[in-house]
């Protein structure tokens, strides 16, 4: 499983952080509309139940003092208000009056599938369940557009009867007219800032943490550097140290791991080109990444890789076999008495267990086999070759 840095976690904690800091937003604000369409709802319910009273009022005050249809409509014509708030009386069949004489002159006698195509000519809506209300001859309350020019109205209705036929006397109120008057803008615009301010709040505080988890995160880093460099130090003075213990003459083992120094390694080099000796096999391996280690893993981490690595390479190796630490991150065998088959299956062999036990480590093999019409110096460059 792949294992996330430090760096990947931080940027998750600040991707977290504004999306939750999003979410929240958007939760408000939809909490906000819904508040507000809750608002409205409640107040055109509150101002539907008032209409519905006084256009009951009106129509018994109608079917007591009126004698015909145009009594009705005088008396009507004397209630009305210009803009807000107007009257209308519908017959069985038509129209009869409307707001004031300008209008009632321009739709008195109109069938309901007349003015239903006059309303929708002036941009109406929901005009068609209008009249379908009406026609069940029971009081209602909707919200209805008439004409685009007027604005959406609170129809309420009531039924009276004049001359022994059923009228039906309706009261029409602007709905921004009844959203003035209770002041339900300023509430609904109270609503808003408030949720702008929470939003504006959020988005700050997740901000802040941002900035702040960007600059505890650099802090981190640079700390972290400035640790892995005093490692590196501290490794180097130590490795500095065992070289100069290994320099010591007489001296053929290299003080980490127990295995041959490269002077040593050299020797037999020498001594087996010196006496024409067949039939070895040499095997290289590198930790091709031993700097970064040191850095993102420490002083301790690369110390015991290094024993480690030499413990395999011990665990490996016949008792014939040379095995040898010729650098830093290099580590030599020397097989004698081999073929070459024997030798690629060692270094398979050797470089897979390496790789099992440390996969953050980068290991480089390499081998050759001296036949005989080579000289060992060009078995060993080969060997550096096929690195």
């Amino acid at each position: 499983m792949k294992k996330f840095s430090k760096n990947d976690k931080d940027l998750a904690k600040v991707f977290i952080a504004v999306t939750a800091a999003v979410l929240l937003c958007l939760a408000a604000w939809l909490f906000f509309e819904k508040q507000a369409a809750l608002l409205r709802e409640s107040y055109m319910d509150a101002a539907a139940g008032d209409n519905e009273y006084t256009a009951a009022v009106m129509a018994d005050h109608v079917a007591s003092s009126a004698s015909d249809a145009d009594e009705a409509a005088a008396i009507l014509a004397s209630a009305s208000e210009a803009g807000t708030r107007y009257w209308f009386l519908l017959s069985p069949e038509s129209l009869v009056f409307e707001r004031d004489s300008e209008t009632t002159a321009a739709t008195a006698g109109k069938s309901y599938s007349e003015l239903e195509d006059y309303y929708i000519r002036k941009g109406g809506i929901g005009v068609k369940e209008l009249f379908a209300l009406i026609q069940t001859g029971r009081p209602f309350s909707a919200v209805v557009l008439k004409e685009s020019s007027h604005g959406s109205e609170l129809i309420s209705t009531a039924f009276a009867d004049i001359g022994g036929e059923q009228y039906c006397v309706g009261l029409g109120v602007s709905q921004s007219y009844i959203y003035s008057t209770g002041k339900i803008g300023e509430r609904i615009q109270f609503l808003r800032i408030m949720t702008m301010l929470l939003c504006a709040a959020v988005t700050a505080l997740t901000a802040v943490f941002c900035i702040s988890a960007q600059r505890k995160s650099q802090r981190v880093r640079i700390l972290r550097s400035d640790l892995a460099d005093k490692n590196v130090l501290v490794q180097e003075q130590s490795e500095r140290l065992i070289e100069a213990d290994s320099d010591t003459p007489g001296k053929c083992e290299d003080t980490l791991t127990g295995l041959y120094n490269r002077k040593f390694y050299d020797a037999v080099l020498t001594k087996l080109s010196e006496r024409q000796t067949e039939d070895i096999g040499i095997i290289y391996i590198r930790i091709s990444n031993m700097a970064p280690l040191y850095y993102e893993k420490g002083f301790s981490f690369t110390n015991k890789l290094i024993t480690d690595t030499a413990g395999l390479f011990r665990s490996n190796a016949s008792d014939q076999d040379i095995c040898a630490r010729i650098s830093k991150n290099e580590f030599a065998m020397i097989k004698l008495n081999t073929t070459n088959a024997v030798t690629l299956q060692a270094v398979k062999k050797l470089a897979g267990e390496l790789r099992e036990q440390y996969p953050d480590a980068d290991y480089a093999e390499g081998f050759s086999f001296k036949r005989k019409d080579m000289t060992l110096e060009a078995a060993v460059k080969a060997v550096h070759a096929s690195l």
